[in-house]
C-alpha cells in the first residue's frame, strides 16, 4: 500500500478538522485550513504543468507557507527541493542546475534573485 504524508493530514482533517496543527508567531492553522491552502497551491502548480515526479524548489524562510508548499508538492507526488534562503545568486544557479527543478516557489522578497536567474532556466 502506498501513502504519503499528505494522506495522513487528510485523515487528521476528517477526524478533527478544527484542531490546530501549525503555529508560527501569531499565525495559526487548523488542520482544515492547512489542507485547504495546500490543496489550492497544489492545484495552481498542477495547472502550470507540475506533475508526479517533478522537482519543485521551495525558496522561503521557515514559516507556515513553507509547510504549505511542502504539502502541496507531496499531494501532487512532486519532489520538494529546499533552497536555502541564505544562498547568493551563484549558489542558487548551482542548486537550480543540479536539482533539475521544474518550478520554484519563492518569497516575494527573493524575486530579484529569481529574476536574475530566470533567463537561464525556462
Amino acid at each position: 500500500m502506498e501513502f504519503q504524508f499528505a494522506d495522513i493530514l487528510e485523515c487528521l482533517c476528517d477526524a478533527q478538522p478544527e484542531g490546530e496543527v501549525l503555529a508560527a508567531g501569531d499565525e495559526v492553522r487548523t488542520r482544515l485550513q492547512l489542507d485547504a491552502r495546500a490543496n489550492r497551491l497544489a492545484h495552481h502548480l498542477q495547472a502550470h504543468g507540475i506533475q508526479r515526479g517533478d522537482h519543485v524548489g521551495i525558496y522561503a524562510y521557515n514559516r507556515i507557507e513553507f509547510v504549505e508548499a511542502l504539502l502541496a508538492c507531496w499531494k501532487l507526488g512532486a519532489a520538494p527541493i529546499n533552497v536555502n534562503w541564505r544562498y547568493v545568486v551563484d549558489e542558487l544557479r548551482s542548486i537550480w542546475r543540479g536539482a533539475d527543478m521544474n518550478a520554484v516557489i519563492y518569497e516575494r522578497g527573493f524575486a530579484v534573485r529569481d529574476a536574475t536567474l530566470a533567463p537561464e532556466f525556462p
